[in-house]
């Protein structure tokens, strides 16, 4: 095995398991380059090998458990910031990817139900951590006299594709009827 190119999969939480030791947890910066190598050297691998045209189920699993792992790694942290946001960011377009190009897939080779509910909770991930950031962000404002008078939703953050997570979140909610109404 090459100790360089393991990637941690994802390992489901029990009530009788400990909370993981900071050692075990991959700080912001290993995170962004995890999936900078899964995207760029494992996910692009899919398109360019015919032969591994036929193997989208392992494809598709392999991926999506180790973006699971790298999001429960975010959340078991609580991070929040640009660079975790480009992370999050990343993960949600692999599956609106999987969500096009595998929905002809037999279902025990993709799911697009699993697939939605994974998007989704990307999606709503994002959104807090966008907001968030607008409230870190008017809180170092708040020192400054034109910060006084900002509401945090006013707020400029460095999040420049928020607008494209915001529509695929109307996109996604178009069958509720809240949104309808």
């Amino acid at each position: 095995m090459d100790h360089m190119r393991a990637v941690k999969d994802y390992a489901r939480s029990s009530a009788d398991q400990a909370a993981p030791l900071p050692d075990e947890l991959r700080p912001p910066e290993v995170l962004e380059r995890t999936v900078t190598y899964l995207l760029a050297a494992i996910a692009d691998r899919a398109e360019q090998e015919e032969s591994t045209r036929s193997l989208w189920k392992a494809w598709y699993e392999f991926l999506w458990t180790r973006t699971r792992a790298i999001r429960k790694d975010v959340a078991q942290q609580g991070l929040c910031s640009p660079a975790i946001v480009r992370v999050m960011e990343a993960i949600a377009r692999f599956h609106v990817f999987c969500a096009a190009r595998l929905v002809d897939q037999p279902v025990d080779a993709f799911d697009p139900r699993i697939n939605s509910e994974n998007l989704t909770q990307c999606l709503q991930t994002l959104k807090e951590m966008y907001d968030d950031l607008r409230v870190q962000a008017s809180a170092r404002l708040s020192g400054t006299v034109a910060g006084r008078f900002q509401s945090p939703s006013s707020v400029e953050i460095d999040c420049p594709f928020e607008p494209e997570f915001r529509a695929y979140s109307i996109l996604m909610s178009l069958n509720e009827y809240s949104v309808l109404k």
